[in-house]
C-alpha cells in the first residue's frame, strides 16, 4: 500500500463538513455572483480548507493514526506527495469565545513522531497548526504557539497564527513573506477570494509542476541533439548518430581516458 492509498479518517461532527466542498446553485450572471458572495461571506477557515483541496492537492480527512487531531481542530487535511505526507489541522477562533488549538506541545510531537514511525522509512511527515480567527495575534499566542515548533527523525511540526481582520499571519520568515507557510497565507488573505466553481474541482497543480520540469528537460536534450548534429564533425554512415570526434569536441567524451589510455 502507497502513502497515496491510506484511507482517511473523517470526523463525523466536523462543522460545516456536509458542505465543505459545495458549490452554489443556479445559472449565468446570478450563479457566478452567488458563488462568489459565497466565499466572500463563510469563514475564512473553512474557505482555506476548500482552497487547499483545490489548489493544493489535499484531501479532507486525516490518516488514522492522527484521528487524535480531529479532537482539536475543526478540520483536518492531509497530502501525500511522493515521499512527503502534509497534514494540515485547521481551528477555527471565531466559532466560540476563546477557541485556541488545546493539544499540548509534548503531545503534538509525540503524535508526529507515532504518525511518522507508521510510515514507511524513506517518508517525511509535516503536521502544520493554523489557528485563524478575526483577533489579534498577541505575545501570549506567539509564545504558546512556538512551543509547538518540533523536529524529529523523519517529522516536523509547526504552528501559524492567522489575523484574517488585519490580514496578517506569524511567524513570518527571516527571508521575506515570500518565504514560508505565513508568507503564503498572507498573500491568500490579500488576493481576492476565488468562487466556489474555482473551488470545486481539484486543480493538479503539483502535476503541472512536475510537467513543466519534464518539458523543460526535454527541450535541453533536444537542443543538445541539435547542437550534435549540426556541429558534427566526420560521418558514421548512419543518420542522426554522432561520431566520436563530435561528441569529444562537445565535451561528452575524454578521448584520453576513453582512447588514449588503452592498451
Amino acid at each position: 500500500m502507497t502513502l497515496r492509498d491510506r484511507p482517511l479518517a473523517a470526523k463525523s461532527a466536523l462543522p460545516n463538513r456536509r458542505v465543505l466542498m459545495q458549490t452554489s446553485a443556479g445559472s449565468g450572471r446570478d450563479s457566478e455572483a452567488m458563488e462568489e458572495s459565497a466565499t466572500e461571506c463563510e469563514p475564512f477557515s473553512r474557505y482555506y480548507a476548500r482552497y487547499l483541496v483545490a489548489k493544493r492537492g489535499y484531501r479532507l480527512g486525516a490518516l488514522p493514526q492522527s484521528e487524535e487531531l480531529l479532537q482539536h481542530c475543526d478540520y483536518v487535511l492531509t497530502r501525500s506527495a511522493g515521499n512527503r505526507v502534509s497534514i494540515a489541522a485547521i481551528v477555527n477562533c471565531d466559532s466560540a469565545e476563546g477557541k485556541i488549538f488545546t493539544m499540548p506541545a509534548q503531545s503534538l510531537a509525540g503524535l508526529a513522531r507515532h504518525i511518522a514511525g507508521s510510515l514507511p522509512a524513506s517518508a517525511k511527515l509535516a503536521i502544520t497548526i493554523y489557528e485563524i480567527g478575526s483577533r489579534a495575534i498577541g505575545r501570549t499566542d506567539k509564545s504558546r504557539l512556538s512551543g509547538h515548533k518540533s523536529r524529529g527523525k523523519g517529522y516536523a511540526t509547526r504552528a501559524i497564527a492567522v489575523d484574517v481582520s488585519k490580514r496578517r499571519a506569524w511567524p513570518l520568515s527571516l527571508f521575506g513573506r515570500r518565504f514560508g507557510a505565513a508568507g503564503q497565507m498572507e498573500k491568500i488573505l490579500h488576493a481576492p477570494r476565488l468562487s466556489a466553481a474555482e473551488l470545486s474541482a481539484p486543480e493538479r497543480a503539483a502535476k503541472l509542476r512536475r510537467q513543466v520540469f519534464v518539458w523543460i528537460l526535454m527541450a535541453l536534450l533536444a537542443a543538445i541533439f541539435i547542437v550534435e548534429q549540426v556541429f558534427a564533425f566526420g560521418e558514421t554512415g548512419k543518420p542522426a548518430i554522432p561520431t566520436v570526434e563530435t561528441l569529444q569536441v562537445l565535451g561528452g567524451l575524454g578521448h584520453p581516458m576513453v582512447v588514449g589510455e588503452v592498451a
